[in-house]
């Protein structure tokens, strides 16, 4: 296990004032007196001309900045990761507060053949925020870093520096796993626990298990900052003002109660009426989800995390739930934009894209 302390060469993304080391360097006096301290008054008794000033540094002077080794991990302070798990009412981010929506980005990287990072989670952040213009008082953004290197995680700290002000604000919150950097959910630590569908290899059964424990932790972040979550994956295009659409289809289908639905599916693969009770075939990429029924989803899915992939988990929820039913959304308010399966065995795949979509 790797020390998540990043070294002292790594510098902070995010553009702020010089932080002073609080410990006070090698050469600098101590200000606090002391017995043996000479009165800052008096001259030096090595200095030759009392007149001169001491050849040390004035005391009430600041020290030169010095990176102070011990400190919190500069990659972690400076793109907000925040280490309080699990987000509850009484536990969140300075500012923060719950609102209407809270939208989840589920990021996941994605390592090509060569081993390098096919993220588009810098991008998709980015397109989300320039539609959240104006609708900020409404709505929190949390990006939920999965990437085993959380501290030093690129598209992260790609994130963090674009956006300071939305970070500070605790508009935009970037939250990373509740255990410690390499390390894995308790449920997945010991894979021969784990139970064999499909015929699967143990490490697509490990990345399928730890996809649905990252959403159902996901969900219930969300749940505590908005009465909706709007729960996506990593690398979608969203329509042009997607939030007022959600608001819209809200309003306009109120003949659909809050008691009849669990989940609206804002991108669908196939084509079906606006507000039909569907059972998607595939994909998770975007859910409506009511906060209140955060519950339901994790006694739904958490007692079989490893029975199979979360898109067929959601499915057979959608099938087999008799109060509540899934509702699919005309247009798809998200179109799918990565051409690169989080799990890397899948390697280059043909997009998954929804026919409704529009702009």
């Amino acid at each position: 296990v790797e020390d998540p302390t990043p070294s002292e060469t790594v510098e902070d993304p995010t553009p702020s004032e010089t932080v002073e080391d609080p410990t006070p360097s090698e050469s600098a006096e101590d200000p606090t007196p002391s017995e043996t301290a000479e009165d800052p008054t008096s001259p030096p008794e090595t200095a030759e001309d009392p007149t001169s000033p001491p050849e040390t540094e004035d005391p009430s002077s600041p020290p030169e900045t010095v990176k102070d080794p011990t400190s919190s991990p500069e990659p972690l302070a400076a793109s907000g990761l925040h280490s309080m798990y699990p987000l509850s009412a009484s536990n969140l981010p300075p500012l923060a507060s719950k609102k209407r929506y809270c939208i989840s980005v589920l990021s996941s990287p994605r390592i090509d053949a060569e081993g390098n990072d096919r993220s588009v989670l810098a991008s998709s952040v980015d397109l989300l925020v320039a539609e959240l213009e104006g609708r900020w008082d409404d709505v929190t953004l949390v990006v939920f870093n999965t990437a085993s290197n959380w501290s030093t995680y690129e598209s992260i700290q790609t994130i963090a520096s674009k956006h300071p002000q939305l970070i500070s604000d605790s508009r935009l919150i970037l939250a990373r796993p509740p255990y410690d950097e390499g390390l894995t959910w308790p449920a997945l630590e010991d894979p021969s626990q784990l139970r064999v569908f499909f015929n699967d290899p143990m490490d697509r059964i490990l990345w399928r298990s730890k996809t649905v424990l990252d959403y159902l932790h996901a969900l219930h972040m969300c749940s505590n900052l908005g009465d909706y979550v709007l729960a996506l994956d990593d690398d979608l295009i969203p329509t042009s003002r997607f939030l007022d659409k959600v608001d819209q289809w809200i309003s306009t289908h109120s003949d659909i109660s809050e008691s009849q639905w669990f989940a609206i599916n804002m991108f669908t693969t196939f084509r079906h009426a606006d507000g039909e009770v569907i059972v998607p075939p595939c994909c998770n990429q975007a859910y409506l989800i009511q906060a209140a029924d955060v519950p339901l989803f994790d006694a739904t899915l958490r007692p079989k995390f490893d029975e199979a992939p979360l898109d067929l988990l959601l499915a057979t929820m959608a099938k087999d739930s008799e109060d509540k039913k899934m509702y699919g959304m005309i247009p798809s308010l998200f179109q799918h934009q990565s051409i690169l399966s989080s799990f890397a065995q899948n390697g280059l795949r043909t997009t998954i894209s929804s026919p409704s979509f529009l702009p």
